[in-house]
């Protein structure tokens, strides 16, 4: 099924729409109710690797695109600390 207007197909596991393949930091922001700067910060202290800045010459901010899989890394990182933090609080 190919998505129409703002339809998406949808990678259920991350929630992640599963035709695209780069992520603009706003776009994480806004899917994920967090911040730019969050999104930004995991760049900068490299959780999230292969990231582009995609801003022009004239362009005022940084337009920062972040690849599927280095996203798709990060998440699968977090699940596992998360899951071992939470099996630490139960022993």
């Amino acid at each position: 099924m190919k998505p129409t207007g703002h339809q998406y197909e949808f990678d259920l596991e991350n929630r992640l729409p599963s035709d695209k393949q780069y992520f603009s930091v706003r776009w994480l922001a806004r899917h994920f109710d967090k911040s730019a700067r969050h999104f930004i910060n995991l760049i900068e202290d490299g959780s999230i690797e292969e990231s582009f800045d995609m801003r022009s010459a004239k362009a005022k901010r940084a337009d920062r695109i972040v690849h599927r899989e280095a996203l798709l890394a990060y998440l699968k990182k977090a699940r596992e600390l998360s899951a071992a933090g939470t099996q630490e609080k139960s022993k």
